[in-house]
C-alpha cells in the first residue's frame, strides 16, 4: 500500500508506530538528544540574563509605553 510506513518501535518510549522516522513523535525525538554540559550552561546563563533584563525598570517602562500606544 502506498503511503504506509512499516511498523517500528520508538527507541525513547517503546511504543509501536507507523510514522516516518525512528521516533513516534517530536517529543520523543527531542528527549533522545544529548547536549554537552557546556552548551547547557551557556543556555542557562543566557536565560538568566534574559529574565534579569525583563525585571529591570527600563524594560518595564518600555512595555508600559508600548501598551499605552496601542
Amino acid at each position: 500500500m502506498a503511503g504506509v510506513y512499516r511498523k517500528k518501535i520508538c527507541p525513547t518510549c517503546g511504543i509501536e508506530h507507523r510514522r516516518r522516522g525512528p521516533f513516534c513523535s517530536r517529543t520523543c525525538a527531542g528527549k533522545a538528544r544529548v547536549m554537552p554540559a557546556d552548551v547547557v550552561e551557556k543556555i542557562r546563563e543566557s536565560n538568566k540574563a534574559r529574565v534579569a533584563d525583563r525585571t529591570s525598570d527600563a524594560y518595564l517602562d518600555a512595555v508600559d509605553n508600548l501598551r499605552q500606544a496601542t
